[in-house]
């Protein structure tokens, strides 16, 4: 069985303020590879109270996501992968070598700092 390996996409520098857009940074791993699961985590958590949501980042495959929904990161934590949130599917896994893989932030509540998103993935043989 492949050992999974992760790729870390910086979308801002750690003190930097989390804001929408797309392109932001983007990934083309040198091989394929087949993901196996994407997670989002900050630098320093939107802790505001009066937030007005959750923290949205899909992952295209060109311009397709490969997501059912985004990734999200609800106010005052600092990742996805926090129990009771509602985890995306993965729609697409196989990335052919040099295909780019590029994040859009949809929400990015208020004062989030340093967000980023990581795949993890296994080279194909």
């Amino acid at each position: 069985m492949p050992t999974p390996y992760d790729i870390t996409i910086p979308l801002f520098a750690p003190n930097g303020i989390v804001r929408a857009g797309t392109r932001l940074n983007s990934v083309r791993p040198f091989r394929a590879i087949t993901i196996i699961d994407v997670v989002a985590w900050l630098y320093g958590a939107d802790n505001f109270s009066a937030s007005p949501g959750e923290i949205q980042v899909d992952l295209k495959l060109g311009s397709a996501s490969i997501l059912s929904s985004p990734v999200r990161i609800v106010p005052g934590q600092l990742h996805s992968k926090i129990a009771g949130t509602v985890q995306p599917v993965l729609t697409t896994t196989a990335v052919a070598a040099m295909q780019e893989l590029v994040p859009d932030i949809l929400a990015y509540g208020i004062a989030a700092r340093g967000l980023c998103i990581g795949i993890v993935a296994n080279l194909v043989e």
